[in-house]
């Protein structure tokens, strides 16, 4: 089985609360409440999917675009990603305010990198080869689909 048939099977249990607060909302919140909520939560899942749609979740993260600094730093590594093919081409690289040094897919168009590895990639600790690897293999995450239902599953899970 894939990784996102073992995504799902992990998020059963919040899908399914989520789903119980979804009805207990309809059955007790006044009407025109409860549509409303239906509405945005409606809206965010169909976007979900979309570049716009996760570009504009990705603030549900507390993750940014490379400040100059940052992008100095990212450039080469980048650079070096984005000739691995096409489809790497297109991703988008954030900035991520958690500990470690590491790369991860998010959704179907962005990799995040933790602020402490562009630290350590300035203060020249990281050499920038350690740092293509960590990108790329973000990025195969992303292209071979690990992480494209991950927007979608957050969304369908939020209470």
């Amino acid at each position: 089985m894939g990784i996102t048939v073992w995504r799902i099977i992990a998020a059963a249990a919040a899908l399914a609360f989520s789903l119980w607060m979804g009805l207990a909302m309809w059955a007790l919140a006044p009407g025109y409440l409860s549509a409303t909520v239906t509405g945005v939560w409606a809206a965010m899942l169909a976007a979900a999917p979309t570049r716009t749609g996760q570009n504009a979740m990705m603030r549900l993260l507390p993750a940014h675009p490379p400040n100059p600094a940052e992008q100095r730093a990212l450039d080469d590594p980048v650079a070096r990603m984005r000739q691995t093919g096409p489809p790497a081409a297109r991703l988008g690289v954030r900035v991520v305010d958690m500990p470690g040094v590491a790369a991860a897919g998010s959704g179907r168009h962005n990799i995040v990198v933790t602020r402490d590895a562009v630290r350590e990639l300035q203060a020249g600790r990281l050499p920038a080869d350690q740092m293509t690897a960590l990108l790329v293999s973000a990025a195969g995450q992303v292209v071979r689909g690990a992480t494209r239902w991950e927007w979608p599953i957050t969304v369908l899970t939020l209470p």
